[in-house]
């Protein structure tokens, strides 16, 4: 017993040394392998490694549209030329409306209100182009806020405007939907109509 146990310890020793001397000979060759790789330029690895995504994986699958980008998302003229396709025929006589559209305080203007003249079948986004031409324009630049307001920043809307992203419209406590005419919301002549600033 004695020396079969002294003859395995032996065959383990023997088998330790072998395997320590091939392992610098494994490494040679591995490093030859990528070298020959790499003069070729070859993409793949000349090593049989398994990909990546070949392991079995307990997380779950994330769909592909979930990191994927959006292709059927609508561009803003799309968006609004299929507003204007689905949205109501004006019902009854057009009106003539001469409305107020007060500017609310921000933190690079001050209150101001601009008049603009309109009628009962524009759209309120039809309202908030003509709010941006006109400020566009520069006829309501001032030099400070209004008059008894306390308040000296200077509105200067030349050659930049309101866009229309940048404008909430609110009028009787509702905000105003881009899409529906003036008729529809019951906007009055002389209607003094709240536009707030967003943040660009």
């Amino acid at each position: 017993m004695r020396r079969l146990a002294a003859q395995r310890r032996t065959q383990r020793g023997a088998g330790g040394i072998a395997v320590q001397r091939r392992v610098p000979a494994l490494a040679a060759q591995c490093g030859r392998l990528w070298a020959q790789a790499l003069r070729s330029g070859s993409p793949r690895s000349p090593l049989p490694i398994r990909p990546f995504h070949s392991f079995p994986s307990r997380l779950p699958q994330i769909p592909r549209w979930v990191y994927s980008s959006p292709s059927n998302l609508a561009s803003e003229e799309e968006a609004a030329a299929a507003a204007r396709a689905s949205r109501k025929e004006h019902v009854g006589p057009v009106q003539e409306l001469q409305l107020v559209l007060r500017l609310s305080p921000s933190a690079s203007s001050s209150e101001q209100d601009v008049a603009l003249r309109a009628s009962s079948s524009d759209t309120v986004r039809d309202l908030k182009e003509a709010l941006h031409t006109k400020l566009t324009s520069g006829d309501c630049d001032q030099a400070g806020g209004p008059a008894g307001g306390g308040s000296s920043r200077p509105n200067k809307w030349r050659g930049v405007g309101l866009p229309t992203k940048r404008q909430r419209l609110f009028y009787r406590g509702k905000e105003l939907q881009a899409d529906h005419f003036l008729q529809e919301l019951n906007v009055e002549s002389g209607a003094v109509i709240q536009v707030f600033l967003m943040a660009t």
